[in-house]
C-alpha cells in the first residue's frame, strides 16, 4: 500500500482517471437485485427493517430493449435518500450465483458474492433483530 497526496492508504494496482472525477455524482440512487417474490421481500424491508416502499414499477417490456418481459421493480428508501430495489420476473425464481463465484466456497452455497453494506445507529440493532 502507498498513501495519496491527502494521505489515505491506496493500492499502486488500482489506477484512475482523474478527468473522471469532474462528473458531479451525487450519490448512490439504487443497488438493484434480483428477487424471487416481491411481497416476501416487501415484507422483509418494510416490516422488519422499517424501509418504507418508495416506488414501485411494474411493465410487460423492458424499456431499454423493448423485449417482452413481465417484472415488477419495487424500491426501498433508505434515510439518505438512496434505495434498495428488486426485480421480480414472476417466475419464483431467486438469484443466481454469479458465474465468477468459485464452486463449492461458502460463498456459492449463499447464493453469489453480491452484497451491500448500510450503516446504521448501534442502537437499532437489537431493536430491529427482535422483529
Amino acid at each position: 500500500m502507498t498513501k495519496d497526496t491527502q494521505g489515505r492508504e491506496s493500492d499502486p494496482r488500482v489506477t484512475t482517471n482523474r478527468a473522471a472525477a469532474a462528473i458531479p455524482i451525487h450519490g448512490l440512487h439504487h443497488y438493484a437485485y434480483r428477487c424471487r417474490d416481491a411481497e416476501e421481500t416487501r415484507h422483509f424491508y418494510e416490516d422488519i427493517l422499517g424501509l418504507p416502499l418508495w416506488h414501485i414499477i411494474q411493465s410487460d417490456y423492458v424499456p431499454s430493449t423493448g423485449e417482452y418481459c413481465p417484472y415488477t421493480h419495487i424500491f426501498f428508501r433508505m434515510s439518505d435518500g438512496a434505495c434498495v430495489a428488486f426485480f421480480d420476473l414472476g417466475d419464483d425464481e431467486a438469484a443466481q450465483p454469479s458465474p465468477n463465484t468459485p464452486a463449492g466456497s461458502t460463498i456459492w452455497r449463499c447464493g453469489s458474492i453480491r452484497w451491500s453494506t448500510w450503516s446504521a445507529p448501534r442502537r437499532s440493532w437489537k431493536s430491529t433483530a427482535s422483529r
